[in-house]
């Protein structure tokens, strides 16, 4: 719950600054959720680049996922966007470029996100579950315009 609480504080306020953007998120039909970034809504409409400030599961075929706030070991990571899809997950500062990784300390679920047209992924050890899918990633408009706001 604390989790939660602090995940929506940090959605609230950057909605209120502009100083980050909300992606959903989602593949295989089944695991959906929402991204915090670095920027703000109108850098997605061209290429640029996005640092993770959170990644978030909002429905999963694994019971009790739905909810859950992930970590990451490896940061900072991020996405390179080209206005349209993402076309480099990278973690570790951009040392590594084959993917992002997220983490559930507790129940050792992990995402694996790739771009298109490669698949990301769910992995579920201790239950023999992987599921995969190419991602669909989508930015989400902020609730309101700042009308002093200038596009870059």
């Amino acid at each position: 719950m604390k989790s939660l609480i602090i995940f929506l504080f940090i959605l609230t306020c950057s909605l209120n600054t502009h100083s980050a953007v909300v992606w959903d998120w989602e593949f295989a039909g089944s695991e959906r959720g929402r991204i915090l970034t670095s920027g703000n809504y109108t850098k997605t409409k061209n290429s640029n680049n996005f640092t993770f400030f959170g990644f978030r599961v909002d429905n999963s075929a694994v019971d009790g996922n739905a909810g859950a706030d992930y970590g990451e070991n490896q940061p900072t990571q991020g996405f390179l966007w080209d206005g349209s899809v993402p076309s480099v997950f990278y973690r570790s500062s951009g040392l590594h470029t084959n993917g992002s990784n997220f983490f559930h300390a507790i129940t050792n679920i992990s995402y694996g996100l790739q771009p298109p047209p490669t698949s990301s992924s769910l992995s579920f050890p201790a239950r023999g579950v992987s599921i995969n899918g190419v991602i669909i990633l989508q930015p989400t408009p902020p609730l309101f315009e700042d009308k002093f706001e200038t596009t870059p």
